[in-house]
């Protein structure tokens, strides 16, 4: 009962952070058109981050919408916030990569970049549906986590708000991947034990 709780607690503070998150990434999309210029390759670069921020944002509000509806109808599906990291990674590998190729990046882009792929590897081979171990999606996550906590040191404004989000709502996830762990305790075991003190309260 006590880990069922938690777990919906869990989803519905991630699905809730999701939408806030899903903001602030269509904030930093309209700041990079408001940033196009006279400079053709400036204004290509932040045509394509103002699309990887926009599709970001969209699928954090539907992935994290999913989960919240799940939750509140006791379907308990957690299955989108997988989902929803991967969109995450996928948009990190993308931006990085887009900024090594314009600017040559730094350290970080690179480290974000390395990151990135990993988790998008790890999670795309979990949603397109091939058997994996179980703790496939906690590895996932947790690079998407780390993804995340690495964009917020490098980062600063809005960015630096969203990345946070980001991370926090991945913590979520690995907590209630967590729980799945905590085996309950067998139904039997307490009807024998009510049988029992009956027994002796007779």
């Amino acid at each position: 009962m006590v880990k069922t709780t938690l777990k919906r607690i869990f989803a519905i503070v991630g699905s809730a952070l999701a939408p806030i998150a899903a903001i602030l990434y269509f904030i930093l999309g309209i700041q990079a058109i408001l940033g196009i210029n006279g400079d053709v390759t400036v204004n290509v670069f932040l045509f394509i981050k103002f699309l990887l921020c926009f599709t970001l944002a969209v699928f954090l509000t539907l992935f994290g919408g999913k989960v919240l509806f799940s939750f509140l109808n006791n379907e308990d599906k957690d299955e989108p916030f997988v989902k929803l990291a991967l969109s995450f990674v996928i948009y990190e590998f993308a931006y990085n990569l887009f900024f090594i190729c314009f600017w040559g990046g730094t350290a970080a882009n690179w480290l974000m970049l390395i990151f990135s792929f990993a988790g998008t590897l790890t999670l795309l081979v979990r949603v397109t549906g091939i058997k994996t171990a179980w703790y496939t999606d906690v590895v996932g996550v947790g690079i998407a986590m780390l993804t995340a906590m690495t964009t917020a040191c490098a980062s600063s404004g809005v960015m630096l708000a969203a990345s946070v989000i980001v991370a926090v709502v991945c913590f979520l996830v690995m907590a209630i991947f967590a729980l799945f762990l905590i085996k309950d305790e067998p139904q039997n075991t307490k009807e024998t034990k009510n049988s029992n003190d009956d027994e002796i309260k007779f």
